[in-house]
């Protein structure tokens, strides 16, 4: 009798314990994919399937009428066919509503939309019907590529979504010939291998995968998220030689691209001008297409297609900007950023390229990387530190690739500044840049944007004299002497004014404040030092109210100290913060949001002054 309810209490313990996991990612998500199946098959003759199957439960309206009431299929009709092998939705009666044929609809991808080459792609718009809160969409389609549209079966696989997946299923088929290189990434998980019909059959099984987080600041190439690497190109190697086996890597220009580099080179009084002039064109006055790569098979037109079409992708604007600038007689060569992270020689996939750029060696300045696709204010080599630079070349026999050493992004100020008895501001700044923090490329193009760097504390009105005390890429540096009228603001006799600072450190990241608690990495734009100093000038009848402070705090993301000292009518402050890495981990987040919420706490930029007359 005694051992009845506890048998049962059992019971239900371990019934709930399997279900509120469950009830949990359903409370917190849109919907929740209760199967997921992606499967990709290559044939002999080089063919190959790529098939999906959804069966996705709606939890909230948002689902239904924002996030999942439509599914998007690209394609490419000139080398794909697809197929819809099904399309329903169970109702939460249980009520089987087949999708109509007017659902399906084919559109331009909103991707090429001013791509006329690239005019033939299509989109599948599927409009799910029967939505409601617990219904179930189910959608089964396959795309066929032709042979030759791709050399190998490539992919670069993220495993999670936007939603919970209750069970994903992730198959691999190649021929029995064929080896198959691949690698999971974040994730424990070993394939089962079977062989059926002449087929070996790679098959992953995941259970209970977690929703992506919205949270702000994750690294672009989700590199902390589960995934899947794999490819049958022997080598990366292998991979890149099909990349530049096309006509378009041949860099030919024609008698016009010939004779327009020759008027820049007229017009330009060194190497950089003209380069930043190229640049420029390149960028600005070619429509950039953002086709991803692998929607058309990894192809590039020749740099004489790009520039008489007046646009094209990033990889056809880097070879055509190579083009350029080997004619203007600049050194330089593309190359392909791939994650460090994530980076095998041995797994040639094409998808982990994540952007096409050059490395350029002008004479008189040192080695640069370049966008095709847009004006950055420096070089993008204190990007790439966490990069491998893979050299895209049909010159070379065998794979070379860079890493770039990571330099100090630094910057130092220095204030001197008059609070006189009419409330008018005076002083002078002295402003000193290096690494990220100093926007090189962008001073070369036009020296005046450095009158913006005390925006929007000072504006160009209040910069009464402006001096440059020399630019180059390793450092630079200005002088600007202000006056600014009525800058506090007033209550009763006191006045409040928060501390200035160069909008070229920590100010542009706009962080203002750092949440308690991440489940995922956050990535900052850039490590850096900065280190700010302010000597303030009293009238006689004014005292601070803001009192004198010294904090140091030194952790495992970098360390801040801050101090206000006042000594009479001269108030003497310090601020310098280091923060070592881009990219930090939950583990180091704690100590991350310390230094960013002390180096903004108002409480430390905010002065009080108070009149005592």
């Amino acid at each position: 009798m005694t051992m009845r309810p506890y048998i049962t209490t059992l019971i239900l313990t371990a019934l709930l314990t399997q279900f509120i996991p469950c009830l949990s990612q359903e409370r917190t998500s849109d919907a929740v994919y209760l199967s997921l199946i992606k499967e990709y098959q290559l044939y002999a003759d080089g063919s190959m399937d790529y098939r999906q199957y959804k069966k996705l439960k709606l939890l909230t309206y948002n689902a239904i009428h924002r996030s999942y009431g439509e599914t998007f299929i690209v394609y490419n009709p000139a080398f794909q066919k697809l197929k819809i092998n099904d399309a329903y939705t169970i109702m939460a009666d249980s009520k089987k509503i087949v999708t109509p044929e007017n659902a399906f609809n084919e559109v331009l991808p909103g991707f090429a939309a001013n791509a006329p080459f690239y005019n033939g792609l299509r989109e599948m718009v599927v409009t799910h019907t029967g939505l409601e809160l617990g219904a179930v969409i189910h959608l089964d389609h396959t795309i066929t590529s032709d042979a030759g549209f791709c050399p190998y079966l490539m992919g670069n696989e993220v495993l999670t979504t936007s939603s919970p997946i209750d069970n994903l299923t992730f198959i691999i088929r190649v021929p029995r010939n064929v080896e198959l290189k691949y690698k999971v990434f974040n994730i424990s998980a070993v394939p089962v291998v079977t062989e059926k019909d002449e087929m070996k059959v790679y098959t992953w099984t995941f259970k209970s995968l977690q929703a992506q987080t919205g949270d702000v600041r994750q690294p672009d190439s989700q590199e902390n998220q589960p995934r899947i690497v794999f490819s049958t190109a022997p080598s990366m190697q292998h991979a890149i030689d099909y990349l530049v086996s096309q006509e378009a890597f041949k860099y030919k220009p024609d008698s016009k691209m010939e004779e327009f580099v020759a008027m820049i080179r007229k017009e330009g009084k060194s190497e950089i001008e003209t380069l930043l002039r190229l640049q420029d064109i390149v960028v600005n006055d070619l429509t950039t297409n953002s086709i991803p790569a692998a929607y058309i098979g990894f192809r590039a037109r020749p740099a004489t297609d790009t520039w008489n079409s007046n646009g094209g992708t990033e990889l056809e604007k880097v070879i055509l900007l190579r083009a350029l600038l080997l004619k203007a007689g600049i050194n330089t060569f593309p190359v392909a950023v791939i994650p460090a992270s994530l980076y095998n020689k041995e797994i040639g996939s094409l998808p982990q390229i994540e952007h096409f750029i050059l490395q350029v060696n002008p004479r008189e300045q040192s080695q640069l990387y370049l966008s095709p696709v847009q004006l950055d204010e420096c070089s993008l080599s204190y990007d790439l530190t966490d990069k491998i630079l893979l050299l895209i070349d049909p010159n070379i026999e065998s794979l070379k690739t860079f890493s770039v050493n990571e330099e100090k992004n630094r910057m130092v100020s220095d204030w001197r500044i008059t609070i006189n008895p009419d409330n008018r501001l005076t002083g002078e700044v002295s402003l000193e840049l290096f690494g990220t923090c100093n926007p090189y490329l962008a001073l070369k193009r036009d020296i005046n944007t450095s009158k913006q760097f005390l925006n929007p504390d000072f504006s160009l009105e209040d910069i009464k004299v402006f001096k440059c005390e020399g630019i180059s890429a390793l450092k630079s540096e200005f002088k600007y002497t202000l006056e600014k009228v009525n800058p506090f603001s007033t209550k009763a006799n006191y006045l409040f004014w928060n501390l200035p600072a160069a909008n070229k450190g920590i100010k542009s990241w706009d962080i203002n404040y750092m949440n308690e608690s991440r489940e995922v990495p956050v990535e900052l734009p850039y490590s850096i030092e900065e280190n700010d100093h302010y000597v303030i000038y009293l009238p006689s009848d004014y005292t601070l109210a803001t009192p004198d402070t010294r904090l140091t705090i030194m952790n495992s993301a970098g360390q801040v100290k801050i101090e206000i000292k006042e000594n009479g009518q001269i108030i003497d402050i310090t601020r310098s913060i280091i923060i070592t890495e881009k990219t930090f981990y939950p583990a180091q987040y704690k100590d991350l949001r310390l230094l960013i919420n002390s180096w903004n706490n108002k409480n430390y930029t905010r002065m009080i002054f108070k009149n005592n007359l």
